[in-house]
């Protein structure tokens, strides 16, 4: 027997294990909600050097894995896209009466708690409940009231059971302590997802210039 054939078994051996343990990696990594790409994959295949009779086995099992998890997403029914939708919902509604009255702690009782949540507006990104917290409070310190406001085009995408992006237009008419009327007109973008049974708001993005009425 030649050196060829005792050597040809335990190599493609140890290539199997390598690419199994990188398939194993990535799977898990999008189960943790980490999304890595499956287009990697076949550049992992190159990598170890594969035999094209293996990779197109394995590509079969990449798409029937992605084809799977595909499958799994669309298993929501109505009812539960429903159910996300309004959960979600109470959330935007609960922080957009929060501003309203002037109430900082109430809105911050909207976001995670921790350093998991995370604020972006006009250019400033603010990460950490407490960060934000205290954000919110310089920044509507200034303010008396908020003498009228609506919300509108409130869109919910319900990404699963547990997780929804909400984007809606806002525009409020506020006057501050010294006594001066200015308007707020912008777009809000919030990820929200369920923490501990909770529905929290993860990571939200604001614009408001102030424009005339």
């Amino acid at each position: 027997m030649s050196i060829t054939r005792l050597l040809l078994p335990n190599a493609v051996a140890v290539v199997g294990v390598r690419f199994a343990n990188a398939l194993v990696l990535s799977v898990c990594s999008r189960s943790a909600g980490r999304y890595a790409d499956v287009r990697t994959l076949p550049c992992l295949m190159r990598r170890y050097d594969m035999p094209p009779a293996v990779r197109a086995v394995l590509s079969v099992l990449l798409f029937g894995v992605a084809s799977c998890r595909a499958g799994n997403q669309a298993e929501l029914s109505e009812a539960q896209r429903t159910h996300v939708s309004s959960a979600v919902r109470e959330v935007v509604d609960s922080a957009f009466a929060a501003i309203v009255r002037v109430d900082p702690p109430a809105l911050m009782r909207t976001f995670a708690a921790g350093p998991e949540a995370t604020f972006s507006g006009d250019g400033v990104i603010v990460a950490g409940h407490d960060s934000i917290s205290r954000f919110f409070q310089a920044a509507l310190a200034t303010w008396r009231a908020v003498d009228s406001a609506s919300l509108q085009n409130v869109r919910v995408a319900v990404l699963g059971p547990d997780a929804a992006v909400v984007t809606a237009n806002y525009r409020e008419r506020v006057t501050d302590k010294a006594g001066a009327v200015f308007w707020n007109a912008g777009a809000w973008t919030s990820t929200i997802a369920r923490r501990d049974g909770q529905w929290k708001v993860v990571d939200a993005h604001a614009s408001h210039p102030r424009v005339a009425p």
